[in-house]
This record gives C-alpha cells, structure tokens and sequence, in this order.
C-alpha cells in the first residue's frame, strides 16, 4: 500500500456537501490535500494550468460534482478525458441525480464510476470509508507510480476560482 498525501479535488458549487464530504475524508485517516473548486468554467481554467504545468501534481482522484450552475459536469468530464495530460486521473461522478440515461452518459464520457451524493452523515461516512478503502487502498493508481508528489502532514485545502475561501479546517496553498 502507497502511504503518501493523496491529492483530491472536488468540483462542486454546494458548500454544504463539500463540507461534509471533506469532514467524512478526513475521518477516514486518509492524509490528504484538497483543492476545491465551485464552478465549471474555474475548473476548466484549473485542468489547462495544470495540463501545461509539469511541476504541479496531477490529482490521485477527482469528485466531480455533474449539476454545476455553468457548465454540464458531462461536458467538462469530456474536456477533461480529452486532454492527454489529465486522461489517467481518476474521476467519481457525484450526483444526485438518478436517471439511467444520465448515468450511462457518463460512463460514455470516461466518468471512473457514479456515485449517489450522501443524504445523511451515515451516508456520506460510508461514501468516505469506501473511496479510501478502494480507490486509496486496494486499487494502484498511476499517479502511485509518479515521483513528484509532495508529502504533507494532514489534511490541507486550496480553494480555486473567484469564490472566497468557506471552508473552516486545512492549510490554504
């Protein structure tokens, strides 16, 4: 098992969710770095600064949100699977939505896996428990395997795009 800050981001305009979601991770014990982002079009700019910037590294897993207020999280799935640089990251599409045609829309757009976001904090500490047991745990993700990645000592959080920072715990970056 690779014992190393994990580097997340998650793609979702509900501060509510992200906080509980956040909360769940960091119950796990799972040490990681978040950057959270609100918008579609802020993660757009996001994944092209980080496709032509080597230095940064690229994320172990993306939670993407698929109802953002800009931009259909389908369609910035596919901006994303379509860029050489970033093709290998991870991506969990969270959503509560529970349309079958929806759903196989993005596994046609390269979505890792769907995910029905948590309704209660039971929930979204299972969710948790089980992206760290599987994703963290039992799968070997490529990123596994790259050498430049920085150590951090516990849970940590960049905030990305125009928003203001709304998340009480973690180091900004």
């Amino acid at each position: 098992m690779v014992l190393r800050t994990r580097e997340l981001v998650i793609i979702d305009d509900d501060d509510e969710d992200i906080l509980v979601l956040q909360e769940s991770l960091a119950n796990t014990g799972l040490d990681f770095h978040l950057t959270i982002i609100h918008k579609g079009c802020e993660a757009v700019r996001y994944f092209e600064q980080l496709s032509h910037n080597s230095l940064e590294p690229n994320p172990d897993l993306i939670i993407l949100d698929l109802q953002l207020p800009d931009l259909n999280g389908i369609d910035l799935l596919r901006t994303i699977r379509n860029d050489p640089a970033l093709i290998r990251i991870p991506i969990i599409a969270y959503t509560g939505l529970d349309d079958g045609k929806h759903i196989a829309s993005c596994y046609k757009a390269g979505i890792n896996c769907c995910i029905k976001k948590p309704t209660t904090i039971q929930d979204a500490t299972n969710l948790a428990n089980s992206i760290n047991d599987f994703w963290f745990k039992t799968l070997r993700l490529p990123s596994d395997y790259q050498q430049s990645h920085s150590t951090h000592n516990g849970t940590s959080e960049q905030n990305v795009g125009l928003l203001p920072k709304t998340m009480p715990r973690g180091v900004v970056n």
